[in-house]
């Protein structure tokens, strides 16, 4: 059984990796979107509101490359992605 993080009326998150910048959250997520019944990764940027709650803005995500490359390490100790993928494109 799947443990779903958190179910929208778009998708269910599967695995969530996150980091905090301040008032930002920036992460990186395997979802199942369900009119189109498939697996995707998405990049995503969240703002904490004034309860503490997480907003999903949609727009890009830029944040600096060290956030970047800890967030893809996270993403593979979570499962999100597996290290063969990442020594592929070395190649």
């Amino acid at each position: 059984m799947v443990n779903i993080v958190k179910s929208t009326e778009y998708c269910d998150i599967l695995k969530q990796v996150k980091i905090q910048d301040g008032e930002n959250v920036y992460a990186i997520e395997e979802i199942y979107v369900k009119a189109l019944k498939r697996i995707e990764v998405r990049f995503a940027w969240y703002k904490i509101n004034e309860n503490g709650a997480l907003r999903y803005i949609k727009n890009a995500l830029d944040l600096e490359k060290e956030s970047l490359f800890e967030l893809l390490k996270m993403s593979i100790e979570a499962g999100i992605f597996a290290k063969e993928q990442f020594h592929a494109l070395s190649k």
